[in-house]
């Protein structure tokens, strides 16, 4: 499999690695986190029964999970671009 991705153009490396590095992993960190996260803090109860107390309040979504996961990633990128590419 690595043979296939090595043989691409270097173009298609670069898309690649650049949709890996900003979408994937920081979505995957984040949608970890946020687990761990509500694993020991879950959701408290809302006072008010409503349709929209409930869908805001009951899960966390994709926007969140990809926030924390470019906080936690960002710096690392920072990083390895400074280091390695400029």
């Amino acid at each position: 499999m690595i043979n296939r991705f090595l043989s691409l153009p270097w173009e298609a490396q670069a898309i690649l690695g650049i949709f890996l590095g900003l979408g994937v992993l920081p979505f995957l960190t984040g949608w970890l986190v946020v687990r761990v996260y509500r694993h020991f803090k879950p959701h408290e109860d809302e006072d008010e029964i409503g349709l929209v107390t409930h869908v805001a309040g009951s899960e966390d979504g994709f926007f969140k999970k990809m926030l924390v996961g470019w906080l936690i990633w960002g710096p690392i990128l920072w990083w390895f671009y400074q280091t390695h590419l400029a």
